[in-house]
């Protein structure tokens, strides 16, 4: 067994958000930073451990997702139309990795 990659062991997650709402005067988008809390760690479900093969998962879904820094459009595939993912998503039309699952 390792130590979990997503939690660092504790077997705990933060989940931090925020709301935007539309300023009723100006029609400006404001960001509010909604308070933070904790749940059990998703990819481990709170154990903090994982197996050598959920390890490696994990290894490889971190490589699939875009970083681009700019938006360069985005194609979509339904579900079963990509070899490298069954579910339907979106990829990014420069690297051509994922952006969106769902």
């Amino acid at each position: 067994m390792r130590k979990c990659p997503v939690c660092n062991g504790a077997g705990k997650q933060t989940i931090t958000f925020t709301e935007v709402e539309a300023d009723e005067k100006t029609g400006l988008l404001i960001a509010k930073k909604a308070p933070s809390f904790q749940i059990d760690c998703v990819w481990c479900k709170g154990k903090g451990i994982v197996t050598p093969k959920e390890k490696k998962v994990h290894t490889y879904y971190k490589t699939i997702w875009c970083e681009c820094l700019e938006d360069h459009g985005v194609k979509f595939y339904d579900d079963g139309e990509h070899p490298q993912l069954s579910k339907h998503h979106y990829r990014c039309k420069k690297c051509g990795k994922v952006t969106q699952i769902g």
